[in-house]
């Protein structure tokens, strides 16, 4: 499949578990429905990372590969909390909207993913800049291909 095939399938994936985590919540009248919300969501979530990182760099783990061709901690670290953040946040709020709460999107995120979060952002971004400077010094070596990149890497 074409480099860009992964990416649509990966922007397909993406709007999918929109379209089911809001669907999940409104079709199942069950109290387990926002947590099936949020399972659901979250893999396809994960697919559209994957399919991504397939277009990318030519594996599925394509995401967490960085300009050195190396698998990044903090990219995983990133994605990860992504995931589950986004994923949550969608599941409560369209649970909310199906069974008609009177402010379905007055809900609280607890302070403690805030700053988990944040510090994987920062740390994402702080590294990339650090890693940058390093590469153009001639400070970090890079890896043979991004094919080659490998799980130790971290």
């Amino acid at each position: 499949m074409q480099r860009s095939a992964w990416y649509v399938l990966g922007i397909v994936a993406g709007a999918a578990a929109l379209v089911v985590g809001a669907v999940i919540p409104s079709v199942f009248d069950s109290p387990r429905a926002p947590l099936v919300s949020w399972f659901v969501v979250m893999a396809l979530l994960t697919f559209a990372f994957g399919c991504l990182g397939k277009g990318a760099n030519v594996r599925w783990t394509g995401g967490l590969i960085d300009d050195r061709r190396k698998v990044n901690v903090s990219r995983l670290q990133m994605a990860a909390w992504t995931i589950l953040g986004i994923g949550a946040i969608f599941a409560v709020g369209m649970n909310n909207l199906a069974i008609v709460a009177d402010h379905p999107l007055d809900f609280t995120v607890p302070e403690e993913l805030c700053v988990l979060m944040g510090i994987s952002w920062v740390r994402f971004a702080g590294s990339q800049l650090i890693k940058t400077q390093q590469v153009r010094a001639h400070q970090l070596t890079l890896g043979a291909s991004a094919a080659e990149a490998r799980w130790i890497d971290m």
